[in-house]
């Protein structure tokens, strides 16, 4: 599977297509709302990335310590765990060609489970006040 960057064009004129995707992750994840991913790769701040059938995923690039960091921010869809190691193969072949020497997931325990080449880097603790 080709994970395929879209423009700011892209994202207006394939939004009914887009938007379900981002409302799940926006219900799932309750991070960010699905207007604010959007805001945020049409300004340039995200890159929102289609998977032909089979969902999305929105990366961002992080200036960092240790050099430019591709974050994988959030993915949502159907894809297959070897269809979505493709596509992170390919996002990292990406973000190695706009200069980045490390990538990061936001994922689920499943993610880490699938992907042993990535180590865990840290722990995301969360409490209403």
């Amino acid at each position: 599977m080709i994970p395929l960057w879209l423009s700011s064009r892209d994202i207006e004129s394939r939004w009914d297509e887009l938007e379900p995707h981002l409302k799940r992750f926006e219900l799932e994840r309750q991070v960010i709302s699905a207007e604010a991913v959007r805001a945020d790769c049409q300004s340039g701040d995200k890159q929102l990335w289609l998977i032909e059938g089979a969902g999305i995923a929105v990366t961002q690039i992080l200036t960092t310590p240790k050099g430019r960091v591709c974050e994988i921010f959030a993915a949502c869809g159907s894809a297959s765990l070897e269809d979505m190691r493709d596509v992170l193969a390919r996002l990292e072949r990406w973000a190695t060609g706009v200069g980045c020497t490390h990538m990061k997931i936001y994922g689920r325990h499943g993610w880490k489970r699938a992907l042993r080449d990535y180590r865990q880097t840290g722990i995301i603790l969360e409490k209403a006040i």
